[in-house]
């Protein structure tokens, strides 16, 4: 009996939701986060360290991207800090 191809290969699994979601915060973030008071890259992190648990914990994959949102978030949310200490440095 022949086997199909799809036998022999393991699935492939699936990112988790909230690591996607922590890339997708970042990158909105990363443009638009001085428009909207860096509420994206505050959920990014939290999405991305919400992610990296299930990861640890082995109910979702998705580490790479996880770790690219946090990246992103945290990188976004250092910049928004510098620009409002020397924003609020050039004030006083």
């Amino acid at each position: 009996m022949e086997s199909f191809p799809s036998d022999r290969y393991a699935a492939i699994p699936k990112p988790a939701g909230f690591a996607v979601a922590s890339l997708v915060l970042g990158l909105i973030g990363l443009f638009v986060s001085w428009l909207t008071l860096a509420i994206p890259s505050i959920l990014a992190v939290i999405f991305g360290h919400v992610a990296l648990a299930r990861v640890r914990r082995g109910i979702a994959d998705g580490r790479g991207l996880a770790i690219a949102g946090l990246v992103l978030g945290y990188l976004t949310l250092a910049v928004l800090a510098l620009l409002l200490v020397a924003v609020f440095g050039l004030i006083i």
